[in-house]
């Protein structure tokens, strides 16, 4: 079922989405499948829609899938990519496959079937001559009895409605208690248990680890750095799976900073998305399925070991692809580098959907963007990121969309000017593992020869030291940078305590908050807190973190090897070999060679409880000029004094 709704609803080109898009009845056309439960089912989704809109959707529906039937190579190209996935394992590799064991496991079935899938790729292979396909989607689109329509309005009453309703639901019961009193301490019982921490008694029934269990040295990454061409390239040890893995970087040197957000939503949305000059969108899908199964396009910033004033922006590609399939890979990635056709239509349309992406990501996910926008008051890497993913990046886009007539040439001869001067020979990076560094010469040569200086941007650093942007929905997020003045890597360990012990108790079990947290890295610390009724008393909680090292430190009966050995298992999580080739690029582009990373696992290692409190310190210190962002709805934004509010709309 995956492969139908892909081939009919996986682009705006798809035959069902563009009639769809084309008629006008809905801004974006999405599907989910849910195969994990005793009754599987699939969900098609129609976004900005209108409720009058219904049966003429149906009708389009009925008429696409009527006497439609499947190109034969884009259901191999479909199979082969989903197979490519299915042997390109994701960790961590053991959870997930004990999960799928589960969905068949739960109801009386056989445990391996929800493992082995190996057989029935080329069991679907053998379907593609039939109607297997066809019957299928009919089953599903067109079996209307079976069908169970859930249409979502918005309202912007509803969470004031809700709350009113449970305030009278609540007095009506409290009027109809005899005696309450049970009740309340059954409450504050409950509480109190909640922030009673556990006794030295109670923890050591939990078995753990010691710190003799960690391995001491740090887990390698093994880069060869050469010149070809001219070029420079890293070369990787080969994935021993067989798959090849290719990363191109175009530095992105010189660009304005007000050029950011353009280049983003350009590699971002676009490129891949679009028909080319040799390619329909359909056709492109396809041939993407079948020769380059993983293949991304964006930008990308490494920042130099201990510096916050620069960083190193580029453009990015990541693919990976079978051996035999090189060649083509790499000339499928220059069609779409340099032949894209940037059609009107079709950007206006993934520019509204990249929008409403946006605004449902702040919704939801809200506390993402107030770190990002944080962030860019301390740190040149902040920056980079809050114009390409942030609140200024889906400030631009929404503008883009209310403008688009009137910015439509400029922004297509602004494109074209990206294209003419990013792609060039001075400003590529090679990045390989499993091919030979000559099957890229010809794409090499292909590259401008525009000269560009430089790969460290200093980018202007936000002021604003509190910042608000209010949404619709009825709970909020913060977001808090602060930037350290020296860098100790035991500040990752402290990160690990904070979250999980103070933040946790204060932020979520007593303010009700759903998550939060604390990071820390080289460029500073930040806090956060999603889903949080209460913005104001989690950002206050802050102010005290100082003040809870110190009594941990303090109290006998707490100890730190855990919390060491928490840190040095996040910083290492298991990695399939696409990430690890990544992750050997981030450390040769930022500077950070084995002796760095070494030194900082023994100072780990080395760490006592005692170093707590000269860290307390610095972070009382970086607390006092720290930068605070909160996105909430209208009552939450309200109350924030002496906050300079934001807008994603003019």
């Amino acid at each position: 079922m995956s492969i139908v709704h892909s081939i009919l609803v996986g682009t705006n080109e798809a035959p069902l989405k563009k009639a769809i898009l084309e008629s006008g009845l809905a801004q974006d056309v999405d599907y989910s499948l849910e195969t994990e439960l005793q009754q599987p089912f699939s969900i098609l989704m129609l976004v900005n829609t209108e409720e009058e809109h219904l049966e003429k959707i149906k009708e389009v529906i009925r008429f696409v899938t009527k006497d439609y039937h499947f190109d034969p190579k884009e259901l191999e190209a479909s199979i082969n990519g989903m197979e490519f996935h299915y042997r390109e394992k994701s960790e961590p590799a053991g959870l997930l496959n004990s999960l799928h064991s589960l969905e068949t496991w739960l109801y009386d079935g056989d445990p391996i079937d929800g493992i082995q899938l190996s057989s029935i790729f080329n069991e679907l292979r053998e379907e593609i001559s039939t109607s297997y396909f066809e019957e299928m989607m009919k089953e599903f689109y067109d079996d209307e009895e079976h069908w169970v329509t859930v249409i979502a309005k918005p309202s912007k009453t509803i969470a004031k409605r809700r709350d009113e309703a449970e305030q009278a639901r609540l007095l009506a019961d409290q009027a109809n208690w005899e005696n309450a009193r049970p009740y309340i301490e059954e409450q504050l019982a409950l509480e109190a248990w909640q922030t009673t921490p556990d006794t030295k008694e109670q923890l050591d029934t939990m078995p753990k680890l010691s710190l003799s269990d960690v391995q001491s040295k740090v887990i390698l990454f093994p880069t060869e750095e050469i010149s070809y061409r001219g070029t420079r390239v890293l070369i990787h040890p080969s994935d021993p799976s067989g798959i090849v893995h290719f990363n191109l970087y175009f530095s992105l040197a010189g660009l304005p900073k007000d050029r950011l957000s353009e280049v983003a939503f350009f590699t971002r949305q676009l490129l891949g998305n679009l028909a080319t000059e040799n390619y329909s969108l359909s056709a492109l899908t396809s041939e993407i399925k079948n020769v380059i199964p993983v293949l991304s396009t964006g930008v990308t910033c490494f920042t130099p070991y201990n510096r916050t004033d620069g960083t190193q922006p580029f453009l990015e590609v990541t693919a990976s692809t079978l051996e035999k399939n090189v060649d083509q890979a790499i000339a499928l990635v220059q069609e779409i580098l340099f032949k894209t056709k940037f059609e009107k239509e079709f950007v206006l349309n993934l520019l509204k959907q990249s929008n409403e992406s946006i605004r449902q990501s702040l919704v939801n996910s809200g506390h993402q963007y107030a770190l990002l926008r944080a962030k860019a008051h301390t740190s040149a890497e902040g920056v980079f990121n809050e114009y390409t993913r942030g609140i200024t990046y889906g400030a631009y886009l929404q503008s883009l969309e209310d403008h688009f007539e009137e910015d439509w040439e400029g922004f297509l001869e602004a494109i074209q000017n990206n294209i003419s001067v990013i792609f060039s020979q001075d400003r590529f990076i090679l990045s390989i593992a499993g091919i030979e560094k000559e099957k890229f010469e010809d794409f090499i040569f292909g590259l401008n020869t525009v000269k560009a200086n430089g790969t460290v941007v200093h980018y202007p650093l936000l002021q604003d030291e509190k910042e608000a942007l209010q949404i619709s929905g009825g709970v909020s997020y913060t977001g808090v940078a602060a930037k350290m003045e020296t860098y100790d890597p035991c500040f990752q360990v402290l990160a690990h305590l904070v979250t999980y012990d103070f933040l946790w108790t204060e932020v979520r079990v007593k303010n009700g908050a759903y998550g939060t947290g604390m990071r820390s890295n080289r460029l500073g610390f930040n806090t956060f807190s999603y889903r949080d009724p209460n913005p104001i008393v989690s950002l206050e909680v802050n102010q005290k973190i100082a003040d809870y090292l110190r009594d941990f430190v303090k109290k006998p009966e707490t100890e730190n090897d855990l919390n060491i050995i928490g840190t040095i298992a996040t910083m290492e999580p298991l990695m399939n070999y696409r990430s690890q080739v990544k992750t050997g690029d981030t450390l040769v582009l930022s500077s950070i060679d084995d002796h760095i990373r070494q030194a900082e696992r023994e100072r780990l290692l080395a760490m006592k409880k005692e170093d707590y409190l000269a860290l307390a310190d610095q972070v009382e210190e970086a607390l006092k000029h720290r930068f605070q962002v909160v996105i909430g709805n209208e009552e939450a934004v309200s109350k924030l004094d002496g906050y300079k509010k934001l807008s994603i709309k003019e």
